[in-house]
């Protein structure tokens, strides 16, 4: 899982780079400054998605944790989080299972 602070420096440059959107900080309001409309907002989500190898679920687009960078990165943090556990769970379950099949 990466660091918060990379996660920042990640979305910033996605932003900017890919977004073509100058943010001035991570706690910068992106929907109150007029930087996020409808548009940008799909894609940004897609580019998160793409960035981070997440996904983001319809139920996930809760437009608070999107207003900010810092918000941003808390999601992805999170989410990055769960699907390592998830994955470390499913790893689990195969070893499992391959030690009945063996025995």
């Amino acid at each position: 899982m990466a660091e918060r602070t990379d996660v920042i420096d990640r979305i910033m440059t996605l932003l900017t780079d890919q977004l073509h959107q100058e943010i001035p900080a991570k706690t910068t309001d992106l929907i109150d400054e007029g930087l996020l409309d409808s548009m940008l907002f799909v894609d940004l989500i897609m580019s998160l998605e793409r960035e981070f190898g997440i996904e983001i679920a319809i139920g996930d687009l809760e437009i608070d944790t999107f207003r900010t960078v810092a918000r941003m990165a808390d999601f992805v943090t999170s989410r990055q989080s769960s699907t390592e556990s998830n994955a470390v769970a499913m790893e689990d379950a195969v070893d499992a299972t391959e030690s009945v099949v063996l025995q």
